[in-house]
């Protein structure tokens, strides 16, 4: 049982880095199409490592800024009991006890 658990638990740590490197290669895609936005034909895109270079370089930071607001999201719920907002949802300091509740 306890080794369900922690496969349970490895998974669920495992998804947002997943998801981390589906919106880098997204990011990378995106800012890589946006490198052709000004092209007036099909026929004059030339593709080369620069362009590539370039759109690494635009993509990097976005990915920093996203592991930033990950690892800051990770210390707010520690400090909240561990538990997530719900969507919609916020959480309030009790006022006698200190503690947070819904």
């Amino acid at each position: 049982m306890e080794h369900k658990h922690r496969a349970d638990q490895n998974a669920h740590h495992a998804k947002p880095y997943a998801r981390l490197a589906l919106m880098a290669g997204l990011s990378f895609l995106a800012m890589f199409a946006l490198m052709y936005a000004m092209v007036d034909r099909f026929a004059h895109i030339y593709p080369n490592l620069n362009q590539a270079y370039m759109a690494l370089l635009m993509a990097a930071p976005m990915v920093a800024i996203e592991i930033a607001l990950i690892s800051q999201q990770a210390h707010q719920c520690a400090d909240l009991g561990r538990q997530r907002p719900r969507p919609g949802g916020s959480f309030r300091r009790h006022s006698h006890t200190g503690r947070y509740r819904r």
